[in-house]
């Protein structure tokens, strides 16, 4: 029976033990010694950059962008036009229906804005703002990199436009900034701006082309 220290044990004797031997081994002469009888001697002294501060902050992942959008609990494009679709369903057959809106917002130079530290530092700042302004029956997605959307239930036209202004007024704090997000915002009311036969994929193309 072993002791609950000995966590450790000998490949050729099976022997239990605590502390391992350690050996330090020179890769050129094979010389081996004890690790404190070692010379400690600094090669190189690293820091964290800013850069660096605000990834370790936000977390990681493939895309850049990703660290930003994905805190606003995405859901797949295919998704979204199947929520869509459903909303402009209801408001079709039955009249009495509230209204909902569609809002997208292109960021122009989100490339270069996730190139330095200080632009990070904005998108950061817009993304709590936007998560901040949004309920939790809202629901986003992006169709591409620089293409955010929002599906807003219950959502008038007057509604909408009190959410991009606040967002307009807000990049405009961050204008002052070297580095801030560039935003084009547009919106449709449904039913108001709904065009007869037209479902989810088609109202998403006509809103993503006056955008330009």
């Amino acid at each position: 029976m072993t002791d609950p220290l000995e966590n450790l044990s000998c490949r050729v004797c099976h022997s239990f033990f605590i502390d391992a031997d350690v050996q330090a081994r020179c890769l050129d002469c094979d010389h081996q010694q004890q690790p404190d009888a070692l010379r400690v001697r600094e090669i190189r002294h690293y820091h964290l950059t800013e850069n660096a501060r605000l990834r370790c902050r936000q977390g990681f992942s493939e895309s850049g962008s990703n660290e930003f959008f994905g805190r606003l609990n995405l859901i797949s494009q295919n998704a979204f036009q199947n929520l869509l679709d459903w909303q402009i369903q209801q408001l079709r057959r039955y009249p009495d229906t509230p209204p909902c809106s569609l809002l997208a917002l292109r960021f122009s130079n989100l490339e270069q804005l996730l190139s330095t530290p200080e632009g990070q530092a904005s998108m950061d700042e817009l993304i709590e703002r936007i998560k901040d302004a949004i309920r939790d029956t809202d629901r986003c997605s992006r169709s591409s990199e620089n293409l955010l959307w929002l599906l807003l239930p219950h959502t008038d036209r007057n509604g909408v436009d009190v959410l991009s202004r606040r967002l307009s007024d807000f990049t405009s704090l961050l204008a002052i900034r070297d580095s801030a997000p560039d935003v084009q915002a547009s919106a449709l009311t449904l039913p108001h701006d709904l065009l007869a036969e037209e479902d989810a994929p088609l109202l998403i193309g006509r809103l993503a082309g006056e955008m330009g």
